[in-house]
């Protein structure tokens, strides 16, 4: 993605504008807790394309339940959003990650599952991530204080 621009902010590290899947590898696919807890809960991967739109993914962590993700593309009415889903009867029980940062237990997957849809970001963060793992806000029961 030439024609575009990264902001990758990750636990608190120093700003990256590079998409390199190996800086964020090892956090995903050798996790533990502790390689989290070193810095905030979680980061905010953003890619700006050359029309200025706008393509996030968020990625939270709770050392209990493992790491939620949401990815956004578009801004305003355009905006579509899809969250990752593990246990869609979990969607109304919410935990706080850290600073003020609540998220159903619902989204919460395994760190090998969160880090194929961080790698694919990574690669082309035009493409929406789909189904089983993610899956559009609106076929969900998020909860509404969100």
């Amino acid at each position: 993605m030439s024609d575009g621009r990264y902001v990758l902010n990750f636990l608190g590290q120093k700003t990256r504008t590079l998409p390199d899947p190996d800086a964020f590898r090892g956090y995903f696919t050798d996790y533990t807790p502790e390689k989290w807890r070193a810095g905030v809960a979680g980061g905010s991967f953003k890619y700006i394309d050359a029309n200025d739109k706008h393509f996030d993914l968020i990625v939270a962590h709770s050392p209990a339940h493992g790491i939620s993700l949401m990815y956004n593309a578009g801004k305003g009415r355009d905006r579509m959003t899809f969250v990752s889903v593990s246990d869609a009867a979990a969607m109304a029980e919410i935990v706080d990650v850290g600073v003020d940062e609540f998220y159903p237990v619902g989204t919460f997957v395994a760190p090998s599952q969160a880090w194929a849809v961080v790698e694919a970001f990574l690669t082309d963060p035009t493409v929406t991530p789909g189904e089983p793992l993610m899956v559009d806000i609106e076929e969900t029961d998020w909860p509404e204080m969100f």
